[in-house]
Parts: C-alpha cells; sequence; structure tokens
C-alpha cells in the first residue's frame, strides 16, 4: 500500500474520524519500519502548526500547488550514472520526498480545522459534560468522546463515542446530531437515551428513555427507528434488532436503580452482570426463562440474590471474587 494512503490514514486519526480497523493498519505500518514512524511524526507536527492560523485563514489553493510543483521540480533527481543494483534506491528516496512535500501540502494548503475534543473516563470514574450546542452527556467509566469545538455553530453536530454515555440532546430540527460509534450511527434531533458501545463488545447497544432515534449500521440497510422504551442493536455486519425494554436496565449503572417487570431470568442476570460487574452462573437453575420482578435502587448484591431465592425458591451461592452461582428454582 502507497504512503500517501497512511498519510491520508493519519489525518483522519488527527480529524478524530478514524475507525478502529484503520487505526490498527496505521499503527501496524508506524511499526513497520522506523522510517515511517519518522514520517508519522513529521506529518503530525505539520498538522500541529497548521492549527495555529486563525479559523477566517483562506489558502490560496493556485499559489500552493505552484510552490508545490516547484519544489517537486527542485527536489528531481540530477541524471547521474547509477549502478544497477542500487537504482531502487534513488526511486524510494524521490517518492518519499515527494510523498513528503505532498503531505505537507496538504495540510498547510486546506482550511484550518479545529482541533478534536476529546474526553474520558478511567475505570470507576464518571463525567457529566455539557457540549457547544447545549447538549448533557453523562460518560460511563473506561470510555470516551471526541467532537468539534464549533459543534454550536457547525452545519452538523457530530460526536465519536468509544464506551457508554447516557445522552440529553438539545433540540435543533435543522442541525441533526449523529453519535458514531465502531459499528453503527445514531440519528436524532432531541431526545434521551443510552449507548453503550466499547470496542471490545461485537455490537452497538442503544436504548431509549424518551423521544425517538434512527439507528442504522455501516450498509446501504434503511436505519431501524426506536421509540421510547425500545433497545436496539447493530452488529458488525450491520445486522439490527429492536427489542422491547421497559425496565431500561441500560440506565443502571447512572441512576442506581434496576426495576424488574415480568423480566426473563436470564436478561435480569445479564442486567444483574452488568450493573454490580460480576459473573452469575444460571446453566443449571432450570429457571432461565422464569419471569421475575422487583424493585431495587441503590440495593447492595446481597439484597438482590435473597429477593431472588424467596421469589423463585432458588439457591444462590458465593463462589469466588465477582463468581456465583443460581441453582435450583421454579417458575411462579
Amino acid at each position: 500500500m502507497s504512503i500517501s494512503k497512511y498519510i491520508l490514514l493519519l489525518h483522519q486519526k488527527l480529524r478524530g474520524n478514524l475507525s478502529e480497523a484503520s487505526a490498527n493498519e496505521l499503527d501496524h505500518w508506524r511499526n513497520e519500519a522506523a522510517e515511517n514512524e519518522v514520517e508519522a511524526r513529521q506529518t503530525e507536527k505539520a498538522w500541529e502548526m497548521s492549527t495555529r492560523y486563525k479559523s477566517g485563514f483562506q489558502p490560496d489553493a493556485s499559489a500552493g500547488f505552484a510552490q508545490l510543483k516547484a519544489k517537486m521540480q527542485a527536489a528531481e533527481p540530477k541524471v547521474v550514472p547509477l549502478k544497477p543494483r542500487r537504482n531502487w534506491v534513488a526511486i524510494a528516496a524521490s517518492v518519499a520526498l515527494l510523498a513528503g512535500f505532498f503531505a505537507v501540502w496538504q495540510v498547510y494548503n486546506s482550511p484550518s480545522t479545529p482541533a478534536m475534543v476529546s474526553i474520558s473516563t478511567k475505570a470507576g470514574e464518571r463525567r457529566d459534560v455539557k457540549l457547544p450546542d447545549g447538549s448533557q452527556v453523562v460518560l460511563n467509566e473506561n470510555s470516551s468522546i471526541a467532537y468539534s469545538p464549533d459543534m454550536q455553530t457547525a452545519s452538523s453536530r457530530r460526536l465519536n463515542l468509544n464506551g457508554e454515555a447516557y445522552f440529553d440532546i438539545a433540540k435543533d430540527a435543522n442541525r441533526p446530531f449523529i453519535i458514531a460509534t465502531t459499528y453503527a450511527n445514531v440519528r436524532v434531533l432531541g431526545t434521551a437515551f443510552n449507548v453503550r458501545a466499547y470496542r471490545g463488545e461485537a455490537q452497538t447497544e442503544v436504548e431509549v428513555e424518551r423521544g425517538k432515534v434512527a439507528l442504522e449500521g455501516n450498509t446501504d440497510l434503511p436505519p431501524l427507528v426506536l421509540l421510547a422504551g425500545q433497545r436496539g442493536l447493530c452488529r458488525p455486519d450491520g445486522s439490527l434488532d429492536r427489542v422491547k425494554s421497559p425496565e431500561l436496565p441500560a440506565h443502571s449503572w447512572r441512576t442506581g436503580k434496576l426495576d424488574f417487570r415480568g423480566a426473563p431470568m436470564k436478561q435480569v442476570v445479564e442486567a444483574l452482570e452488568r450493573h454490580y460487574k460480576i459473573h452469575i452462573d444460571l446453566n443449571g437453575s432450570g429457571i432461565v426463562n422464569c419471569p421475575f420482578s422487583g424493585k431495587f435502587n441503590q440495593a447492595p448484591l446481597e439484597a438482590v440474590m435473597e429477593t431472588i431465592e424467596v421469589t423463585l425458591e432458588a439457591k444462590t451461592a458465593h463462589l469466588a471474587e465477582n463468581e456465583y452461582r443460581i441453582s435450583g428454582g421454579r417458575c411462579k
């Protein structure tokens, strides 16, 4: 693959809109050879210098191209007899030099783009973020968002998400809000919903609290419109699914509340595992599909387990740190 392709990937990374697959490809190229890393750092330095221009800067593209052409002609190697076995050295040097000129010209003679604002959280950390357009974001642990600082005045509102966050989007009928994840885009006008899109998980999950959103994969398939009380899933192949979720357990990380209303125990266990960061073995219980109801507000795990025991006549056991088992029981 040509060096210009990797330079373009690097520019996408600096703009904050590089996909995970492309990021891995770029990292592999940088680590492949010392020359690649030098080229990448030079491009990053040129980008950093270009961001110092005022936003009103208007480049003279014609003059810039003329300068580039002059540099390319000046850099053209002189005709000097070379030994056949070293021709490839001269060719490689010329290509690298021209590619470098092209990259620098592309940066300096393009309209200045504001650097993306990036916000992230560590394990056990949560952050409240107010976006330039007035939208509110609650960022869960081990998550990050990136957006343009001119979101309030730009023609479109776009944000990149890795991890999990709750959004309360300011209404603007003329400028839809788009959340980009690894596998999907979430398009809204004004609503409140939860998005889970950790890179280590093979799906993007959206759960709507109020209003409606459109979930779309990276395919030509029509988007999936989700209403309040619905959950949507988007997988890497672009397939979309809608499931009813009246209890909205995906919001428990933020509210501390778990409200199950006749939910199958399999779903209850999944919600408990996510909420308490544990693993529960339910395979030998026989109550996988039994309905369970219960409301818990900031409740300790022991209280939830005791309620399951009484309600479904099951037995619970603490096997090891963060490891539990539910056995026996019957549906009621």
